[in-house]
């Protein structure tokens, strides 16, 4: 496939700011920052209380007053002193913020759903097509002291695991206690970017279901991704 090579950012030497650009190459309004930001969940930056896509579309549906992360496709942010979770969900080329939930703490945001705590209490909910339902059923996850860094980055936190680790296990205890979540994170967010890259170049032999099934994503997710491919090279 034969990608247009279209620049995420451009440096204006007049106010000395990184810009967005759109999918015209035209600068995007209010969208700027001192330097490059990194992009989260393969296709998304934040401005303060705002979320852009790379292609230079907005993200609609969302109220914040600061956007906090953003991990597989969901946003964390606060409004009034509160703090939020939701997807971003595509439609069409552009993306809206949906099922929004207040929350007390993340647990583990994932492709197919989340843990938050909610009155004091971890709460599951399976996501399909931007519609949330609770699920009662217990979580089975094996942690140990080499694996933790590993979990967290696909998207779960320290607060959460560490009550699903034995208390008497200390070694791991004691691994949990000294990461950062948001570093991993941010690590997760770039490994995300070359496994897009990764696969683009695989979408010629294989369908977006089987790509979908290898990166845990539905296929109108990963058709969308693949769509942006060709329009920016954002994996540079």
């Amino acid at each position: 496939m034969e990608v247009l090579i279209l620049s995420v950012f451009v440096f204006n030497d007049d106010d000395e700011y990184y810009h967005l650009v759109d999918r015209r190459g035209r600068e995007v309004k209010g969208a700027y920052w001192e330097e490059i930001p990194q992009i989260l969940s393969g296709v998304f930056v934040i401005k303060n209380s705002e979320v852009y896509t790379v292609i230079g579309d907005i993200v609609k549906n969302l109220e914040a007053d600061k956007v906090l992360n953003i991990i597989n496709f969901w946003v964390y942010y606060i409004r009034d002193g509160k703090q939020y979770v939701s997807r971003l969900e595509p439609l069409g080329l552009k993306f809206k913020a949906k099922s929004e939930i207040e929350i007390e703490q993340i647990g583990f945001l994932s492709h197919n759903g989340c843990v938050v705590m909610q009155h004091g209490e971890w709460v599951i909910y399976q996501a399909d097509f931007g519609v949330l339902t609770k699920d009662s059923s217990t979580p089975h996850v094996t942690i140990t002291a080499d694996s933790v860094i590993n979990i967290i980055k696909k998207g779960f936190t320290t607060e959460y695991i560490k009550t699903l680790v034995d208390e008497n296990d200390y070694e791991t205890l004691s691994v949990i206690k000294r990461v950062n979540v948001n570093e991993l994170w941010s690590i997760a967010n770039k490994d995300f970017i070359n496994m897009i890259k990764k696969l683009y170049e695989l979408t010629d032999t294989y369908s977006t279901e089987r790509i979908g099934d290898s990166m845990g994503l539905k296929p109108h997710v990963v058709s969308v991704l693949m769509q942006y491919l060709e329009i920016k090279d954002f994996t540079t």
